[in-house]
């Protein structure tokens, strides 16, 4: 099995400084919530990817779509949709129950949003989903909500299935006989030898190909099952907008984006008199990573020349690591793992500005090879 080699650019860390205005910034929310409202119990995993800065765009209508559909109220900055939605739940449980809690007031929610694809400067693209699965006396309403979504760089628009694919013409059968064996071939989901009708449900871009949520009927029973197929197996029911996003054929819109100074409450600096550090039983920060990094092989033989990610999190005074995003994306299943293994690292010696520990945004750069 071949392993992946981390090399971390110039110096180990440093505060961000001229950095502190990225043209891309994903930040990743992972938490799993225990709230109580009255005598109900809410339990609440979040695991979002959350697009801050996408290529120099804001990206707002994007931002507002997802917290309408993920968090029920609409809103383009991710904190104030997520007090809004944490809100209906009740407040956080801080200690032990004084009695076992009534099972039948119970409330299991979730939501998960997942980077799917990037290209530089024309889209990005994700997967949102949401489920509220309440027992029997919980007043929560129940609900189930799953989409694929390409956002347009350039003209700032969200795409759908519809925005992709000419839908009415597999419906109508108007396609060959390659594109069904094409969009088959895509998918490791068994399916039926016979199948009579095909569906799509959803689709969006996924790098250089196209990733569709589909059914099929083989006259007794429905599969649903995914499919990756690349646009040119099937031309004939692609749109042009597919096209002119792979292509890269795009104007962009630009926004200013800053990493925030003041964060639930606390004032984080980008320039210290003393740059945070890494200190853990004497091992160095490649050295951690490079053993606590758990990377797909495939991921690892897919990656591309030079491939480079750039992450940033907050240490805060006490040393332990808050908000972390990525800043220059290498690819999703990398970025994953990457934040998954900046959460669990253990506390740095802190900043200081003025003599003082501080909160400071930190700044990563990490080339990867194989």
């Amino acid at each position: 099995m071949r392993r992946l080699i981390l090399y971390i650019i110039g110096i180990v860390v440093t505060a961000m400084g001229a950095h502190a205005n990225p043209r891309y910034c994903a930040r990743y929310v992972k938490e799993h919530l225990l709230y109580q409202r009255g005598a109900e119990t809410n339990v609440i995993d979040i695991d979002m990817e959350w697009p801050e800065m996408v290529d120099g765009s804001a990206a707002v209508p994007l931002q507002r779509l997802l917290t309408r559909t993920l968090l029920g109220n609409e809103h383009s900055t991710l904190d104030s949709a997520y007090t809004r939605f944490l809100a209906r739940f009740g407040k956080p449980v801080t200690r032990q129950f004084d009695s076992i809690p009534d099972d039948s007031r119970f409330c299991y929610v979730s939501c998960t949003l997942k980077l799917i694809g990037h290209r530089a400067d024309s889209y990005i693209s994700m997967r949102a989903s949401y489920v509220c699965s309440p027992e029997q006396n919980s007043t929560q309403k129940g609900d189930t909500v799953s989409m694929l979504v390409t956002y347009d760089l350039g003209s700032g628009t969200i795409m759908r299935d519809a925005d992709l694919l000419r839908i009415n013409r597999l419906r109508d059968g108007y396609y060959g006989d390659d594109v069904v064996y094409n969009l088959l071939a895509g998918t490791h989901t068994p399916l039926p030898d016979n199948i009579y009708t095909l569906q799509v449900n959803d689709a969006c871009l996924a790098d250089d190909a196209l990733l569709i949520d589909m059914c099929c009927t083989d006259g007794e029973r429905i599969t649903p099952f995914t499919t990756l197929v690349a646009p040119d197996r099937i031309r004939s029911i692609v749109t042009k907008n597919v096209k002119r996003l792979m292509s890269g054929s795009v104007t962009l819109l630009t926004d200013q984006y800053m990493l925030p100074t003041r964060v639930d409450g606390d004032t984080v600096y980008t320039h210290a008199d003393q740059a945070p550090r890494f200190d853990f039983n004497g091992e160095s920060l490649m050295n951690y990573l490079a053993h606590n990094l758990r990377l797909d092989p495939v991921a690892i033989e897919r990656l591309p020349a030079g491939a480079r990610a750039v992450i940033a999190f907050i240490v805060d005074a006490s040393g332990h690591i808050r908000r972390p995003c990525v800043v220059s994306s290498a690819t999703p299943g990398i970025d994953r793992e990457l934040m998954r293994a900046a959460r669990l690292m253990p506390a740095w010696a802190p900043g200081t500005v003025g003599g003082k520990p501080a909160n400071v945004w930190c700044m990563l750069p990490i080339v990867l090879k194989k």
